[in-house]
């Protein structure tokens, strides 16, 4: 039935194609290659997406296949241009198989391609350099003002107040004190009994 699928796709029979590589899975549902056939089915018509789940399936159900890893890393790299996925997903498939040539070219376009990716972000404008320090204000300085440095990447800095501010402000009000508490009367006291003589 996979190989069916596969047929039917070579004739731009894209719905048989899929009929038949659905087929394949439920017969043999430990197989790979169906999901093999079914992403290249999502992928001929569009739905990227769709295509890339079917390979992260393949990983899933035979994560020690170099096979697996080695499609899903082809797939972000070449299709989604996604270079930091495809570097991890092929390192996986060179640490399960570091002699075949083909695992070992796509590792080494992935690294290329991330690295230039890292660069052109460097490169973007606007971008705040790493490290840099505020500069000082150019607007003219008024009486009794004070330089205030600017802040990298856009920041308003706080206001501050200049001296001839400072020496016209209005003392802060001291708080008055709290009002002592009222005292409690001491209870009266009782009067001694006086003792009458006995007669």
């Amino acid at each position: 039935a996979n190989d069916a699928a596969l047929t039917q796709l070579s004739k731009d029979h894209v719905d048989l194609a899929y009929v038949d590589a659905v087929k394949a899975r439920h017969r043999n549902p430990v197989s790979v290659e169906p999901l093999f056939t079914q992403a290249t089915i999502e992928n001929s018509v569009g739905r990227q997406e769709a295509a890339r789940t079917m390979l992260v399936r393949a990983v899933a159900l035979q994560p020690a296949n170099a096979e697996t890893w080695l499609r899903l890393g082809g797939y972000d790299l070449g299709a989604l241009r996604r270079p930091r996925a495809a570097v991890d997903e092929l390192r996986a498939a060179l640490y399960l198989d570091p002699r075949t040539p083909e695992i070992q070219q796509q590792f080494l376009a992935a690294l290329r391609a991330l690295a230039a990716a890292q660069q052109a972000e460097r490169r973007q404008p606007g971008a705040p350099a790493s490290g840099a320090k505020g500069k000082l204000s150019t607007r003219p300085k008024g009486r009794g003002s004070v330089a205030v440095p600017s802040i990298a990447g856009g920041a308003k800095p706080s206001r501050l107040r200049t001296p001839a501010q400072l020496r016209g402000a209005k003392p802060a009000r001291t708080p008055k004190p709290a009002p002592k508490p009222a005292r409690t009367p001491k209870p009266a006291r009782t009067p001694k009994q006086v003792r009458t003589p006995s007669t």
